[in-house]
């Protein structure tokens, strides 16, 4: 498949919200309780997601969207001003999973990687995503051993790795 990714506008605020609902909604389905996974309306997501393109880039992170055939299909925050920098979010429409839109979302946070002095980049888990954990260790990424907790979520651990322009 050919995607398109690019920094992400406000005008992309909705179709982002709509990603994030569908994809939370599915990835999470037997990880958060019924509650927990509605405590977030597609509305909540959208008056979000706006408000996040008004907070200037170093509090919310640099937001990109991947697009194949014209249609938003995911979206990646990177927060590479931080050590390590942070991969905050990444979400994948369901309909396109396993199509490689994620693995062109984790390839473009590498390659702005490239132009930083950050060399590590992490991201946070629940660990109990399997599929999450299986996608990132066929990214590269590792186990570092740290964990958090924030009631009522489940845990999450985070992954590593070291960017070394491969």
């Amino acid at each position: 498949m050919n995607f398109l990714i690019r920094e992400a506008r406000p005008a992309d605020a909705s179709e982002i919200a709509a990603i994030h609902y569908a994809s939370r909604r599915y990835a999470y389905k037997t990880i958060l309780s019924e509650e927990l996974l509605n405590d977030r309306t597609k509305d909540d997501l959208t008056v979000y997601w706006t408000k996040q393109f008004e907070l200037p880039v170093l509090k919310r992170g640099q937001i990109f969207v991947v697009e194949h055939q014209q249609q938003l299909i995911g979206f990646v925050v990177l927060v590479a001003d931080s050590y390590p920098a942070e991969i905050d979010r990444i979400y994948v429409r369901p309909t396109h999973l396993g199509k490689g839109a994620g693995t062109a979302m984790i390839a473009h946070c590498l390659d702005l990687l490239r132009t930083s002095y950050c060399r590590d980049i992490c991201v946070w888990v629940f660990e109990g995503n399997s599929a999450a954990r299986r996608f990132y260790e066929s990214q590269g990424f590792l186990l570092d051993g740290n964990f958090r907790q924030s009631v009522p979520y489940p845990r999450e651990i985070r992954y590593s790795r070291l960017y070394t322009g491969a």
